[in-house]
């Protein structure tokens, strides 16, 4: 059962506005997390908790003990986890054996909090063929909680923009809520929007594995040359291959990147690396965000760039960040 919205944006928030009332409403997601199910949170009324999980080296990943520990402290006031993977902005997916514990966990959970929901963010299905859903190791008790918000402008259709997505969901009831939630905020999805979601998923369903393994590909090839670029200049520069890039993507168009070298927060990096970019001649480059916009600490200096572009945007933009760190060891040294 589906509900057709504007969008992962207009998914998230349906989905979150079916399950929030008042403020003892809470809504829990793993760090770092994607600002919109903190900002949505808020302004439907309840309150947001973002949850402490791993390290840069293993992508920050979420273990069953998190989850245990999230409901041991909020209980039944817990009404939603919010789980996205292929993650933004890590671009980490889980392996077949983290989604099949992280099922059982929550499945123990649901045994003793029946009216929590689980929302799914998978908006970059599609990118990154090691993407392994904890819908796969789901008890069918655990499925009729599940929320599951999809793009085609992501993994599915390649259509940034484009504002088509939807929310699948195995309890047909909690769709006729979204529905209205839908109606009321949005009317209907515009006509370019739905064919686009329409044509996008007719052609994934032609041939799935070949049309996914493509995009996983298309995508794979520029996570893959950013992050062994990096690599080289971690090696180079400090003599620690993951110094700058401290775990390869695994799904998504997005890689992790750390600068202790280039500046005390994110934001003095982001602003390094963008006027260093702006000083040569290229027209457009490759945006850089600061994980403190993923509710992070700035002090860690880390960034997540974007490889959503041409193999050449990326290696002009790849030869400034070395320019960059190349001239800032050298002025500390």
């Amino acid at each position: 059962h589906i509900c057709v919205t504007n969008g992962a944006v207009g998914a998230v928030y349906t989905s979150l506005a079916i399950q929030i009332s008042c403020p003892k409403d809470i809504v829990v997601s793993p760090l770092p997390c994607y600002g919109l199910y903190n900002s949505d949170t808020n302004l439907l009324g309840g309150t947001f908790v973002s949850l402490e999980v791993g390290t840069p080296d293993d992508g920050f990943a979420l273990t069953p003990t998190n989850i245990r520990d999230a409901f041991k402290k909020y209980g039944e006031k817990l009404r939603c986890l919010i789980l996205c993977c292929p993650n933004n902005p890590t671009g980490r997916c889980l392996s077949d054996a983290e989604a099949k514990l992280l099922a059982k966990e929550l499945d123990e959970q649901l045994k003793v909090f029946p009216d929590f929901s689980l929302l799914l963010d998978e908006v970059y299905t599609g990118i990154g063929s090691s993407h392994n859903s904890i819908l796969k190791y789901a008890s069918q008790k655990l499925q009729k909680s599940c929320l599951i918000t999809v793009s085609a402008s992501k993994g599915l259709g390649g259509a940034p923009g484009a504002r088509a997505g939807f929310v699948a969901a195995a309890d047909e009831s909690l769709v006729s809520q979204l529905v209205k939630i839908q109606m009321a905020i949005g009317a209907n999805v515009s006509i370019p929007s739905q064919r686009i979601l329409s044509a996008s998923l007719e052609h994934v369903l032609s041939n799935p594995d070949v049309v996914l393994g493509s995009v996983s590909k298309f995508y794979q090839e520029r996570t893959d040359f950013v992050c062994s670029r990096l690599e080289r200049m971690g090696e180079k520069y400090v003599g620690e291959r993951y110094a700058f890039c401290p775990r390869k993507s695994d799904g998504t168009f997005y890689v992790l990147a750390r600068f202790e070298c280039l500046g005390g927060t994110d934001l003095e990096v982001q602003r390094l690396l963008r006027d260093a970019y702006q000083e040569g001649d290229a027209d457009y480059g490759v945006a850089v965000v600061p994980l403190s916009a993923f509710d992070m600490d700035e002090k860690m200096c880390m960034v997540r760039i974007c490889c959503a572009v041409d193999i050449d945007i990326l290696d002009k933009a790849l030869e400034t960040v070395e320019a960059v760190i190349s001239r800032s060891l050298s002025v500390k040294i």
